[in-house]
């Protein structure tokens, strides 16, 4: 027959108490061993999980973003905050337009190095976040240039904000007046928050390439609210 080893004392030795956190079973913070430790993270993040799961308005998405509000703009406050914001993905650099707008974007290369460097810049399109071509026209203001030790060049990126991209029946099934109305409406506003992005690869400078984002927000959003004081409402 096995025996089973016993340390001395008659009874396990407990690890030494070095963490200090908080415990669901006493509902305290309190010093643990590394047992308890563990034991309290995993209760913290199955209580974590249960919230989320259970909180109103919280969805879980696959996309890349980690969201996806879906809404139709309307009088609801809720529905209008959900349509204001913006699900960005990432970037170096983040502006906020409205359709129709041409947007200029400045962006410094530094060389912070006594070396001197040849650089040359290439701009990729614009696309959405799943990589569908916005088609936008866009420019840089410069795509060679030298930078000595320890200087810096400013470079502008120009683009125009073309929203008739964002809408999928776009002038489909209409009459040529209605196409004409559509078209303006879809090239002047969006329904919701639409980002698009566009990388600056710059060959010569030892960095990663510039994310550009652009959040183009639905012409409602933050505007301004001018009253005729009838007091109809």
């Amino acid at each position: 027959m096995q025996k089973t080893m016993t340390p001395p004392g008659g009874s396990y030795a407990r690890k030494p108490e070095v963490f200090y956190a908080y415990c669901y079973r006493t509902q305290s913070m309190r010093m643990m061993d590394i047992d308890d430790y563990l034991c309290s993270l995993r209760e913290g993040y199955t209580q974590l999980q249960a919230y989320y799961s259970t909180a109103p308005g919280v969805q879980y998405s696959p996309k890349q973003c980690g969201c996806d509000y879906g809404c139709e703009c309307c009088d609801s406050p809720r529905v209008y905050d959900s349509c204001c914001e913006c699900c960005i993905c990432d970037g170096d650099v983040l502006i906020e337009a409205r359709c129709s707008e041409r947007r200029v974007i400045s962006i410094t290369f530094s060389n912070d190095s006594r070396r001197t460097r040849d650089v040359a810049l290439s701009l990729s399109s614009f696309t959405t976040a799943s990589g569908r071509d916005l088609g936008w026209k866009a420019s840089l203001s410069e795509t060679k240039f030298t930078l000595g030790p320890c200087e810096e060049k400013v470079i502008s990126l120009a683009v125009n904000i073309d929203c008739s991209v964002f809408h999928k029946d776009h002038g489909t099934g209409k009459s040529s007046k209605d196409r004409e109305e559509k078209d303006d409406q879809h090239r002047n506003d969006v329904d919701r928050c639409e980002v698009a992005y566009a990388r600056i690869n710059a060959d010569g400078c030892i960095n990663r390439p510039v994310l550009v984002a652009v959040a183009v927000l639905p012409n409602q959003c933050d505007s301004h609210i001018s009253t005729c004081k009838c007091d109809c409402c």
